[in-house]
Parts: C-alpha cells; structure tokens; sequence
C-alpha cells in the first residue's frame, strides 16, 4: 500500500479524492476530512467497511493524483549518502574523459521506458551535486526524451534518471549496487 509522504500540507487545489464505491468527489484542506466524511458516506450507504479503510483510501488519492509523491507505507525516504557523491564524482569524471557525450535517442529512449516502468523510479529531493549536474547537463545540450515528465530518481543509486538516461554506461560509476534484473545498469 501506498500513501502520501506529506499529509499535513495542503497541495494546490487542495485534496482531492473520488470515492469509486459511490462516484462522489471530495475537495478538502486536510486528508483527515475526506477519510471523516468518505466513512460517514459509507456508514449511510450501508458500503461494508474494510479493516485497513484509510490505508486504502490513502492508495486511491495516490493513486488519482500523480501530482502528490506517495510511498510504500513503511518505505523510509532515500537521502543522498556520502558514497552517492562519491559515485557521482566518478562518473562526472568518467564522462569528461570519455570526451562527455551522450548516448543516441534512441538508446535514451529505450532506458527512459525501463526507469519509467521501474518500481525504483522514484522522487527524491537532489542534493546540491545533484542539482549542480542538472543545471549543467542542460546547459551542455543534454536532450531530452518523450518519458522526462516521468523519470525521477533512481531509489538504487541516487542518480536523476533523466540525466542517467544519457550518460554512456560505462561512465556510470555503480561500484558496490545492485539493480533489479531489469535495469539497463544492471
């Protein structure tokens, strides 16, 4: 089950959730009042109510508003570690020596689907290396693929999957990680 990370601050337009048991749509400052009022509407609708209703409630916002970063329930958030930099460096590195090219489209497109479809694709605040690199790989003409709305970070090693998905593999330095079978870094 998922939820939303930050429940005690409203997103703009508020929150918003609409019941698929009874098609009535909720807008509220505060998740506590949908979960209030959806239990009541159930109550008087004689909907049976599940054990684990407000988990499930709370999988259904995320799961209708993509605009709201959600995790596994009990997932702790990833933070960029002093071996995320170190591997960073490397790969900066790397990639200079390598004469600091890009992959083809092609070849970034093909990744981008992976890191899409990817459980590990997920949201992450950037460290300042991070942001840093992202601020110059624009400027260094880095293109962008048709999936950049939906890379994020890669929960594995930290990377921002839509500088990563440009980045010649072999200048990736992943020392000490290990991807799922599916990955392109794998």
């Amino acid at each position: 089950m998922i939820a939303p990370v930050i429940e005690h601050e409203t997103p703009p337009g508020g929150w918003s959730y609409t019941d698929p048991r009874t098609s009535i749509k909720y807008v509220e400052y505060s998740i506590s009042a949908i979960l209030t009022k959806c239990y009541k509407s159930w109550i008087a609708n004689d909907i049976p109510i599940p054990a684990d209703w407000q988990a499930v409630i709370r999988q259904e916002i995320c799961e209708q508003r993509p605009d709201i970063e959600c995790r596994e329930i009990g997932e702790p958030e990833r933070f960029t570690t002093y071996a995320d930099v170190e591997r960073f460096a490397g790969t900066l590195k790397n990639w200079l020596a390598q004469g600091a090219q890009w992959v083809p489209i092609e070849e970034a497109e093909r990744r981008a689907a992976i890191c899409v479809a990817c459980h590990e694709n997920r949201s992450a605040k950037l460290c300042l290396a991070c942001s840093a690199l992202k601020w110059v790989a624009e400027r260094a003409g880095m293109p962008s693929t048709s999936r950049d709305p939906e890379l994020q970070n890669c929960r594995v090693c930290g990377c921002v999957n839509r500088i990563a998905v440009h980045v010649p593999k072999d200048a990736l330095d992943v020392t000490g990680l290990t991807f799922p079978k599916h990955c392109w870094k794998a």
